[in-house]
């Protein structure tokens, strides 16, 4: 790594620890450099590391992300406040190895354009306004018509995000897969929903036709827009487990199923 960038949660804390980080690395040789780096340290929690991965959306293929997490433990996070020159050490020891986790794509399509929007975390089509309702089509065959709040997309490594407070499964980020949950489905003698998630192989794509688009946000991540003001002719969507990555760089072994249990658990017999 000859360049890095330091993006922060706009905290105190998380403001001194990137100052360390950019004068101790700056001053060992590397160069910060926000237009292209190399390396990205997210300071923060896993917002934050979303934020600046969307920063740099279109230089995934040669941008690395680490983080150090300022507040509550994250699934994107290596390093505690305390450990930060350990880390430091070990990126100037230039000693790493890389993961890649696949992201969830949408494609929106419209009368007059097409448009893709990714999430690390997941793609949601949400409406808190009135009961949604959409034709689901998986691999191009109808599967059933929706009528709830709305749809959860979620990558694996999404999935112990708000796919989990939907009721989703944990999915082992080393799963070529998405998960479909649903948000307050409708289940009665009228209406009738699968009423549980749906994990489905990455060529097994989702696509959603609306009924109406009034009130929908689709949220991305920790972002959102509004279908009917951005894309007021919108066609449909259609979900997928993308081909696009983020690479990560392991200074150290955290085992998937250590954070699962640190942060959902917490069990203190060990």
């Amino acid at each position: 790594m000859k360049s890095f960038y330091v993006f922060y949660k706009e905290d105190d804390l998380s403001f001194r620890v990137a100052t360390k980080l950019k004068n101790d690395l700056s001053e060992n040789g590397l160069f910060y450099d926000e237009t292209n780096p190399n390396l990205v340290i997210s300071v923060g929690g896993d917002g934050t590391m979303l934020k600046v991965i969307h920063k740099y959306i279109n230089q995934l293929d040669n941008t690395y992300f680490c983080g150090i997490h300022t507040g509550t433990l994250g699934f994107y996070t290596d390093y505690l406040v305390m450990e930060v020159d350990d880390l430091i050490a070990r990126i100037l020891n230039n000693e790493y190895q890389e993961i890649a986790f696949n992201m969830v794509s949408c494609e929106v399509e419209c009368e007059d354009r097409n448009t893709i929007l990714y999430g690390l975390n997941e793609i949601r089509v949400e409406n808190s306004v009135h009961t949604q309702v959409m034709d689901v089509f998986v691999s191009n065959n109808y599967f059933e018509t929706f009528r709830g709040n709305g749809l959860c997309f979620s990558t694996p490594t999404g999935s112990t995000g708000y796919n989990k407070s939907l009721g989703g499964a944990i999915m082992h980020p080393k799963t070529e897969a998405m998960q479909m949950s649903e948000i307050a489905s409708i289940n009665n003698i009228a209406y009738r929903a699968l009423g549980s998630p749906l994990i489905l192989t990455k060529n097994h794509p989702v696509k959603i036709v609306l009924k109406r688009i009034d009130g929908v946000i689709l949220g991305y991540d920790n972002f959102s827009i509004h279908l009917e003001r951005e894309f007021p002719k919108l066609k449909s969507l259609t979900f997928q487990l993308s081909d696009k990555k983020v690479k990560f760089v392991r200074y150290r072994r955290f085992a998937f199923m250590d954070r699962v249990k640190q942060n959902f658990i917490n069990d203190d017999r060990d």
